[in-house]
């Protein structure tokens, strides 16, 4: 192989990092975009492609940017194939640590999960991943891992996390909204058992129910109804948290049920 080969110019290492800057680009906009709309863009189905694709660019670009540098042979299909493989498995194992931990979550702490967990432990393992593979080249990388590391954090911020009393009043014109669709009957029953129904929230409102269903619970009582959005269930007792509405404004408060606001309780049962 020619020496030229081997070590790129300053010239071509810039333009390489730049073309590569503005791939990481192009997916990070994608997967912002895919996030912030969601809702409107195929729901979760297809955002789990994006994730994919964005995940694999991640792990992918690091790799190509040490192979280059280094003067590595990438011209031929079998060492880029190699490459990408080596980036997929990377993508496989971190999938399969998140799936392990969204299990736990899942089946012993009783919490519901959205893709916040795909992401948190990435923005810790990452950086540390991109530094290790590049390392002696990562001032000349600076710029795409500068452009992953922002997405990374933009992600954070873009995720909707489930109420808190803390956050109730913050989150109440949406408890309010779907108070008014269960009302109107907008919001079909999954199931229906007596007076009690469970109702799968659309895919805008499911961040206020904490717990792994996703549903609120629908109760008839006598003309009125409660509707409870739980928050949190143990998984080693009978507990369960929170938010009740009561349609007829009547005080229900008791040990287990305490008023945070006209016709809204905060259920805490251990």
């Amino acid at each position: 192989m020619q020496n030229s080969d081997r070590n790129l110019s300053p010239n071509k290492n810039e333009f390489l990092a730049l073309r590569v800057a503005v791939i990481v680009l192009s997916a990070s906009c994608l997967e912002l975009i895919f996030r912030q709309f969601k809702c409107n863009l195929g729901e979760f189905f297809g955002l789990f492609w994006v994730n994919f694709l964005f995940l694999l660019i991640l792990f992918y670009w690091p790799l190509y940017l040490k192979s280059k540098f280094n003067g590595d042979l990438l011209s031929s299909l079998t060492a880029r194939l190699s490459l990408f493989f080596n980036a997929v498995l990377k993508v496989a194992f971190y999938m399969l640590f998140i799936a392990i931990i969204m299990v736990f979550v899942l089946s012993y702490l009783q919490q519901g999960v959205s893709d916040n967990l795909l992401f948190l432990p990435l923005l810790f393992i990452w950086p540390i991943y991109a530094f290790l593979e590049l390392k002696q080249y990562l001032r000349k990388a600076i710029l795409p891992f500068l452009i992953s590391i922002f997405t990374l954090v933009t992600i954070q911020f873009l995720n909707i996390h489930n109420p808190s009393l803390a956050s109730f009043d913050e989150d109440l014109p949406a408890f309010t909204e779907v108070v008014n669709l269960v009302q109107r009957g907008e919001l079909p029953a999954d199931k229906t058992d007596n007076q009690v129904s469970e109702i799968k929230l659309p895919c805008k409102y499911r961040y206020l129910v904490g717990c792994p269903n996703r549903k609120i619970v629908v109760k008839q009582q006598g003309k009125a109804i409660e509707i409870f959005f739980c928050q949190d269930r143990s998984r080693f007792s009978q507990g369960i948290t929170g938010f009740v509405y009561r349609s007829d404004s009547k005080d229900i408060s008791n040990q287990e049920m305490r008023k945070i606001k006209d016709n809204w309780f905060w259920q805490n049962i251990k």
